[in-house]
This record gives structure tokens, sequence and C-alpha cells, in this order.
């Protein structure tokens, strides 16, 4: 997480973690957190702080797991396939979040959540 910070302080953009929660400013300007990380890690330069494409065989194309099975046993695959699923992107809490991404935090993350933004944005959630 460190590096992630010092390359976005790089590019001019104020860091803080206030609470758990990644708040981010340019100038005068605040920013959407989950945009703002989503265009960050399109960057070839910053790709390596984030996992884009799964790394499970559920998640890939027929073509990759032929390219996967050329270079490695069938033994490798089968354990790679055992392993639990984990799911690519880019998650922040934000009050523009979907229900199911509201309803997938965790207690303190909704704690946080709600003291972050108020319980407004849990009803505005709700209602969408």
């Amino acid at each position: 997480m460190s590096s992630v910070i010092a390359a976005l302080q790089g590019l001019g953009i104020k860091v803080e973690i206030t609470d758990g929660v990644l708040c981010l400013a340019q100038g005068e300007t605040q920013m959407n957190p989950m945009l703002a990380l989503r265009n960050f890690s399109k960057k070839p330069e910053y790709a390596e702080f984030f996992v884009i494409e799964g790394s499970h065989p559920k998640q890939w194309s027929t073509e990759k797991k032929i390219e996967f099975l050329r270079n490695h046993s069938d033994e490798e695959y089968r354990k790679l396939v055992q392993e639990p699923v984990l799911e690519a992107g880019i998650k922040t809490m934000d009050p523009n979040m979907s229900r199911k991404a509201y309803e997938g935090l965790t207690r303190f993350e909704r704690m946080t959540f709600i003291r972050e933004y108020g319980d407004d944005a849990v009803r505005r959630i709700y209602q969408r």
C-alpha cells in the first residue's frame, strides 16, 4: 500500500487514510477513490500493484487454459483449480456503491462507511 500511496503522491494527488478509508484529492477537488484507482491501475507502470485479471482457471478464456497446459503439468493445473477464486478488481467504499457491493462489506467496513458518509448514504444505496 505504501508503494501505491507514494506513486499517487508522485502524480500530485493528496492521499489520506482516515479511519481506514482512502481519501484522494487533487488541489481542492475530492476524487472518487474507486474511479481514480481504476484509472491508475490501467497505467502499465502501476499494473504490478493490482490484481486485474484473476489467477483462477475459472476466469480464463479457453485459449489461456490451453496455453497454461502447454507450459505446465496436469498436476499444477489441478492444484490451481482447487484453490479458492480470488476476485480481481478494485474495491473501495464509495457513497455511490451498489447495494450488492455494500452488502459485501464486513461489519467493521460498514461501521466505517456509516461513520464516514452517514446514515443517509446507506439509505440512498438501498433505495436504488
